[in-house]
């Protein structure tokens, strides 16, 4: 699912017209150039059903942009969230059968003027 979505926000030219190729999974290097995207899963929980295990996987997923602006960070991420609120179908190799925005929080890393805005989407996928 992370390739996934790494694959899908790489396509929308909104976004690599600001951060380049700089989509990475789980980890950003410390000395990364930014800005740049992390995609992270941070939960995964089944569906099960009254009389079989499920098919279904619900996923919470972490999409943070670090900048060193505040508002370049924020930017990014509202450019993530209209490239991937309420995607349905097929995303690569995984069936999406909801994704959707949860929350946004914005905050700095006064040692190194880095700003982070993480973005948080729940996922309801097909295994």
């Amino acid at each position: 699912m992370i390739g996934d979505i790494i694959t899908k926000l790489l396509a929308d030219s909104s976004i690599t017209a600001v951060v380049g190729q700089r989509i990475f999974p789980v980890h950003i290097a410390q000395d990364a150039t930014l800005p740049a995207i992390m995609v992270t899963i941070t939960d995964m929980e089944t569906n099960d059903t009254k009389t079989a295990t499920s098919t279904d996987d619900i996923l919470e997923l972490d999409l943070t942009v670090y900048s060193k602006s505040a508002k370049e960070s924020f930017d990014v991420a509202e450019l993530i969230r209209s490239s991937l609120d309420n995607v349905t179908g097929t995303m690569g190799t995984t069936t999406v059968l909801s994704l959707r925005f949860e929350s946004l929080n914005l905050n700095h890393f006064a040692g190194d003027d880095t700003f982070i805005c993480g973005s948080e989407y729940r996922a309801h996928i097909r295994r």
